[in-house]
C-alpha cells in the first residue's frame, strides 16, 4: 500500500513539474513604441526584444491622449 501511495505522489509531483513550465518562453519579438498624431507617425522608438510573459505584457499596448496615439508594435 505504501509503495502505491508513494508512486502516486511521485507521479503527481512529476506531472505538476512538467505542467508548470511556461509555454511560449521561447517566443520572442522585436517591439518598439510608435507615436501617431492624426494617424501620421511622428516618432518611433528603438526596437527591443521581449520574450514570454514580458512579450504578453507589452504586445498591443495602446494609449491615446487627444489626437496623439502611442502603440507598442511588435514583429
Amino acid at each position: 500500500m505504501k509503495k502505491i501511495l508513494l508512486s502516486c505522489i511521485l507521479l503527481t509531483s512529476l506531472l505538476i513539474l512538467l505542467g508548470s513550465c511556461e509555454t511560449g518562453e521561447d517566443t520572442c519579438k522585436q517591439c518598439r513604441i510608435v507615436t501617431y498624431e492624426d494617424n501620421v507617425v511622428v516618432s518611433e522608438g528603438t526596437p527591443e526584444t521581449y520574450c514570454g510573459s514580458q512579450l504578453q505584457n507589452v504586445e498591443g499596448q495602446t494609449s491615446t491622449v487627444g489626437n496623439m496615439t502611442t502603440v507598442m508594435v511588435c514583429q
